[in-house]
């Protein structure tokens, strides 16, 4: 794992060489971000997690939303400049994770339940840690083009 403060800016304009695939920009995002969420969640938890990504394209909201286990919380959020809205869908898992975070340091192992119940109060914490890793994700962006991330509801 590579500490955050180790990544530098990338120039794509300069036509440096890179063996990455079509997607280098997004992959460095996404490596960036992985890395970072590694760290935050072992100072979060004192526990060590691994986190990957997979980009696809052509997928449809709709599509990807009909085939989700209801009710899961949806943030929608904008990422200025890029024109439109993007969709955080947290598993159950990670949401749970993020709701019981103070029980979980009192135990040897985490065990999640894989449902869901949105209420006021889940509400809430689940709206700070999203603004939380949400203004990460915006960090990770800066290394390619400055963007600001704001979460417009759950």
């Amino acid at each position: 794992m590579k500490p955050f403060s180790q990544y530098q800016k990338f120039d794509l304009t300069q036509g440096e060489k890179v063996n990455y695939s079509y997607y280098i920009a997004l992959e460095s995002i996404f490596n960036c971000f992985t890395d970072r969420l590694e760290e935050l969640f072992y100072d979060m938890f004192n526990k060590v997690f691994q986190f990957s990504y997979q980009i696809k394209t052509g997928i449809r909201f709709q599509n990807h939303l009909r085939k989700t286990e209801a009710p899961i919380p949806i943030f929608i959020f904008e990422m200025s400049p890029i024109k439109g809205n993007a969709l955080l869908i947290p598993d159950h898992a990670l949401t749970n994770l993020f709701l019981n975070q103070t029980n979980v340091f009192k135990q040897k192992s985490i065990e999640v339940n894989n449902y869901f119940t949105l209420n006021q109060d889940n509400s809430k914490i689940l709206g700070k840690k999203v603004n939380h890793y949400l203004s990460e994700f915006g960090k990770c962006w800066e290394k390619i083009n400055p963007i600001e991330l704001k979460l417009k509801k759950l």
